[in-house]
């Protein structure tokens, strides 16, 4: 499964997710803090209505209790798969990828199915809205691979213009 994919298939679903979760993460520290203004600004631009909002946050309940064995499941075989790595075990760290792989899929699977309800409760306009927020982040975070921001891509950047230092 190509990793860019699983990138952009979670961005959207964090984006979608977010929307849904505007009342829980309102209380939240710092992270939470800049994430809550996030959902409060996409939630006044979708302008979703009481009803779509207490919809989404019955869809997202719904979700996170069917999949809540799952998601821990999935992150005890993580850090396990990290502490191989950490310990030089490549072949115990592969052992744990591959058996994560049918439970990461059923997660997808999952998460996907709970965009597709979220979708169906929002009106065409908020879709098409929803579509051009989720092609503004895109095209923010493309920005940051190319050396507009931090990272790589500063380096990369860097090497373009001929700092032969970093060669």
């Amino acid at each position: 499964m190509n990793i860019s994919r699983i990138a952009q298939g979670i961005a959207v679903a964090s984006m979608i997710a977010l929307v849904a979760a505007a009342p829980s993460v309102a209380g939240q520290e710092h992270k939470g803090k800049d994430r809550a203004e996030m959902v409060e600004r996409a939630i006044e631009r979708l302008e979703l209505t009481a009803e779509q909002k207490a919809r989404i946050a019955a869809i997202r309940d719904q979700f996170k209790a069917q999949n809540e064995s799952l998601k821990s499941e999935l992150k005890a075989a993580h850090e396990q798969m990290r502490d191989a790595r950490r310990d030089g075990d490549k072949a115990e760290a592969e052992q744990i990828r591959e058996q994560m792989k049918p439970k990461m899929e059923q997660m997808r699977a999952a998460r996907q199915a709970m965009k597709d309800q979220i979708l169906a409760v929002l009106t065409p306009e908020q879709r098409s809205e929803l579509e051009k927020m989720k092609a503004e982040v895109k095209e923010k975070r493309g920005k940051k691979g190319k050396g507009e921001a931090g990272g790589r891509g500063k380096v990369k950047a860097q090497k373009e213009r001929g700092n032969t230092k970093l060669d």
